[in-house]
């Protein structure tokens, strides 16, 4: 069975007026958060084998933090622009072309993406709200990335800053 999480940014700032969404950066509260989650990842023995990363500088430093606090070498966190405002079906693909020797993937990206997502794999499970560096950990039913479809998940766990 192959292990996914799902990771929303931490929280961004809002205070340059002008700066792109794509270019937000995290603030006091993100920069705090993102290594408290890495380390209660590497509390729980979770280490991916990749981390798949959007485009967004917010999402870009949250997967930076939470490398770190992972021991998890920054050169091998991987850029994809497909999950940047991504729909539901741009998500599944990308998850279906994980490459099959990764057994634990983590995305790192946005809502309503990723609400999107959880609530097509695990069935049940609806979440209508990730909070800013949430984690949404689950395994799938399939033994392949690319046979992953819709109500594959089952939950593992869910949790954010202000729960732990």
């Amino acid at each position: 069975m192959k292990n996914l999480i799902l990771i929303r940014h931490a929280k961004s700032s809002w205070d340059e007026p002008g700066v792109g969404d794509r270019e937000r950066p995290l603030n006091k509260r993100g920069l705090a958060d993102a290594p408290i989650i890495g380390a209660a990842l590497k509390e729980r023995e979770v280490q991916p084998d990749v981390i798949i990363v959007s485009l967004a500088v917010r999402a870009w430093t949250t997967a930076e933090l939470i490398a770190d606090a992972l021991e998890y070498p920054r050169e091998e966190l991987v850029q994809e622009s497909a999950i940047y405002a991504a729909s539901l079906s741009s998500l599944m693909q990308v998850v279906q072309n994980i490459d099959e020797k990764v057994e634990t993937a983590c995305l790192i990206g946005h809502n309503p993406g990723f609400e999107d997502l959880i609530n097509s794999l695990i069935p049940g499970m609806p979440v209508d709200h990730m909070p800013t560096c949430g984690v949404v950990r689950m395994q799938l039913k399939s033994d392949t990335w690319g046979a992953v479809e819709v109500g594959d998940g089952g939950l593992v766990e869910f949790f954010a800053p202000k729960t732990l």
